[in-house]
């Protein structure tokens, strides 16, 4: 069989077309220009288009590409198969899915590394001082968070142990510690017990406002991408608990055409598991349940 040439002309044109639409898809997506380099392994970068570490990844070979978000477990693919003959396409398909699984085995040594960190360090951290300026903003008591330096330090459970925390700084500026798993993990309030709801929201502020609220469990998913796994994950252990999403209303950034991803994502979860849906009014102020208690707003379930 003659083998076929390949068209240095048209690989390099390939890549280029490549390079260009999966920037373009980048940016549609996730609203950062990035340029992603054709090196056949994953990058991430974070939502300003930093490189290096965050919650969005991408990939290019020069043939095909991905990019996609690891809080939500969205992913879109871009390829220039139809710029190739069949055997270069199925030599780049290969190349791609043997570099996904590659990747997939280092993401899980480092969400291993750092929940074994965690487990070591966690009893060394001194109890949240109750007085910490986040916590004087946000009106909530220290609950069962830790703080490190001038940081709170809230713990992210896979259901099963501590494998990842979020930091919170005296200005509020949140992070994750690097390598750690999210997807599916939460910070838990309160404990769960028969006939009594389960609380399902955003951010840890708004976890521990329900709960001094209501006096019911809750838990924080940390982010509206993460609520439909922290969603599944309860309801695979607690079939018969009634489950209440507590959105976030980002009604500011929908009247600025930039979507409300805490109603959207919120919808999304309580229909999938057939839970409760409930939310703060859109008012001036207000996008979560923090604010709206603060506000001196009620909670109905």
């Amino acid at each position: 069989m003659r083998q076929a040439k390949e068209n240095p002309a048209r690989q390099t044109l390939g890549t280029q077309s490549l390079g260009y639409k999966l920037s373009a898809s980048i940016l549609a997506h996730h609203g950062v220009s990035v340029t992603v380099p054709a090196t056949g392994k994953y990058v991430r970068f974070n939502d300003k288009g930093r490189m290096g570490s965050g919650p969005l990844w991408a990939y290019c070979d020069g043939i095909h590409g991905a990019h996609g978000d690891w809080r939500s477990g969205e992913s879109v693919v871009v390829s220039m198969e139809d710029e190739l003959d069949p055997t270069q396409a199925a030599e780049a398909r290969r190349r791609t899915e043997e570099a996904k699984r590659q990747y997939e085995q280092e993401r899980k040594e480092r969400q291993e590394q750092t929940a074994a960190k965690c487990h070591t360090e966690w009893p060394t951290l001194s109890p949240a001082d109750p007085k910490h300026p986040y916590l004087v903003v946000k009106c909530i008591q220290s609950h069962n968070i830790r703080q490190a330096g001038t940081s709170l330090v809230i713990p992210l459970s896979d259901g099963d142990r501590l494998v990842n925390w979020q930091t919170i700084g005296p200005d509020g500026f949140k992070r994750f510690r690097s390598g750690g798993r999210i997807t599916g993990c939460y910070s838990p309030l309160g404990t769960i017990t028969s006939g009594k709801p389960l609380l399902i929201c955003e951010g840890w502020a708004t976890a521990a406002s329900l709960h001094e609220t209501t006096g019911l469990p809750v838990a924080a998913a940390m982010n509206a991408g993460n609520l439909l796994p922290v969603c599944e994950s309860f309801r695979r252990r607690y079939r018969a608990q009634r489950i209440v999403v507590a959105a976030d209303n980002d009604h500011v950034r929908e009247s600025q055409g930039k979507g409300n991803a805490g109603l959207t994502k919120g919808r999304e979860a309580a229909r999938f598991i057939g839970a409760g849906l409930i939310h703060p009014p859109a008012e001036q102020g207000i996008s979560d349940f923090n604010d709206w208690l603060r506000a001196g707003g009620s909670v109905e379930l």
